[in-house]
């Protein structure tokens, strides 16, 4: 009896010790230096050599020890300014930089399970600091998986892998842009690569107009209306033809009213995003930086016509329109000049756009 008591007791603290070290003690948050780049990843070529400086990073989350290691603001800017320092972005000087990046995480989804998958979508937004024209604007998304051979503790897995992911994100992004056409100053921009400030082509007026955008993955192409007024009204139609498959990019369609440079703006963002390519999702995308969007609608992704209506005036508040929902959104005033047709990594058609002054 003495031995089946003691086998019985020693029977509950080995289940206790195994729960223990499932649990494994209180979350934490995950480590810059692991979600930084740990391999040369996306060099930087010389036209962007110590040039760039880490500005606001938004989105992130706060850890919360009793509950689950959440990617806070601070580790992944951390993580940003490591990965840029050691490609060669990074500028010695942040004062004397001539491009900044601002970052939003728009999501990191980790489903629970023993087997753990994160998933993280965040948009990186290059900027020239004269001016604020936007060089580079994406949205990336990467995952990470590690079971229990990896990590027996569920709180160092999740946190492990949570690392992996940004990481890997953070690694598509620099591959990203050292392909892109920023870097290279040796060669003409194609057709549908970013126009330089002031350089803008206005469609003749006065409408409605008509745009076929086809831009390749990691591309995008434009038309630029002239807004009439102070107080303005889009409407018309979007039809998105191919929403082209990329691991790290994500097809979009906007709809913008925008000043003389890129920000601020205000409008209608349309996203399939690569892990659901059968959804449109429809979303209000408003000034106040990378994680100023929010999705209103959802539908099932086909080439039939989207009917969309934005406003815009004096009052400050946006409103939108589309897919059958609507959305509005307080967006400070600010001086307009266009309105902005474009997509990136999709081939779209818009279609009886009208731009009219509000009475």
């Amino acid at each position: 009896m003495c031995t089946l008591a003691l086998s019985s007791r020693l029977l509950a603290v080995a289940v206790l010790a195994i729960g223990l070290a499932l649990l494994g003690g209180c979350a934490t948050p995950p480590r810059p230096e692991q979600m930084a780049t740990q391999t040369t990843v996306g060099q930087a070529p010389a036209a962007l050599l110590g040039k760039i400086a880490v500005g606001g990073v938004t989105g992130g989350k706060g850890t919360n020890p009793m509950l689950a290691s959440e990617v806070g603001n601070g580790e992944l800017r951390e993580a940003l300014r490591q990965s840029l320092q050691q490609a060669g972005y990074l500028s010695p000087d942040p004062d004397a930089a001539t491009i900044t990046l601002t970052v939003g995480v728009v999501g990191v989804d980790k489903p629970p399970g023993y087997s753990v998958t994160v998933t993280t979508l965040i948009r990186y937004v290059l900027a020239n600091k004269e001016g604020g024209q936007h060089l580079f604007d994406e949205l990336i998304t990467t995952s990470c998986t590690r079971g229990l051979s990896d990590d027996l503790a569920g709180v160092t897995r999740l946190r492990h892998t949570e690392e992996c992911a940004v990481r890997n994100n953070i690694a598509a992004f620099l591959t990203k842009l050292s392909a892109s056409v920023l870097t290279d100053t040796t060669r003409a921009a194609p057709s549908d690569a970013p126009m330089s400030a002031g350089t803008f082509k206005f469609a003749p007026g006065p409408g409605p107009y008509s745009f076929v955008c086809n831009a390749r993955s990691g591309y995008f192409n434009e038309l630029n209306v002239a807004v009439p007024g102070d107080r303005v009204q889009v409407t018309g139609l979007i039809q998105v033809l191919t929403a082209r498959r990329d691991a790290h990019y994500v097809a979009t369609v906007n709809v913008a009213i925008k000043g003389a440079a890129d920000v601020p703006m205000a409008g209608l963002r349309a996203l399939v995003m690569p892990d659901t390519p059968n959804i449109l999702d429809l979303a209000i995308k408003g000034s106040g930086g990378p994680r100023d969007l929010s999705v209103f609608a959802s539908t099932r992704l086909t080439a039939a016509p989207i009917p969309f209506v934005l406003t815009f005036g004096d009052s400050g508040r946006l409103s939108v329109s589309a897919g059958g929902a609507d959305a509005s959104l307080p967006v400070e005033a600010f001086a307009m000049t266009r309105v902005n047709l474009s997509c990136s990594t999709a081939h779209v058609r818009f279609s009886n756009v009208a731009v009219s002054t509000l009475n």
